[in-house]
């Protein structure tokens, strides 16, 4: 499967499993809805483990390939991508967001 194909399939079900809502337990905002005759969407798939060297929560004995996997990733609104993304590891380490994923699929 194509790269671009399989992102989308990998965010669709991670939008379902999460019931369209930020994982995040503390928040679980819904991620779309109506806004006026159109569609607003506000969440994103982020990487519980971060594909660049020196990002948050980067692994360096894991694959490309796992990185990239439906099993690294997990729904959250943007508010929260950019919280989880900031760095702070000792925040949000990686066993907190997989945490999140499970209680929120």
């Amino acid at each position: 499967m194509a790269r671009a194909k399989q992102k989308e399939f990998t965010k669709e079900i991670l939008v379902n499993r999460a019931g369209n809502r930020c994982s995040n337990p503390e928040y679980l905002a819904p991620t779309s809805g109506a806004a006026g005759k159109s569609f607003l969407n506000v969440g994103e798939v982020a990487h519980i483990y971060v594909v660049s060297e020196g990002g948050p929560r980067f692994d360096s004995t894991l694959s490309e390939d796992y990185v990239r996997s439906l099993d690294n990733g997990i729904w959250l609104c943007k508010i929260c991508h950019a919280k989880v993304d900031n760095k702070r590891t000792d925040e949000y380490p990686a066993e907190l967001l997989m945490e999140w994923k499970i209680k929120g699929s």
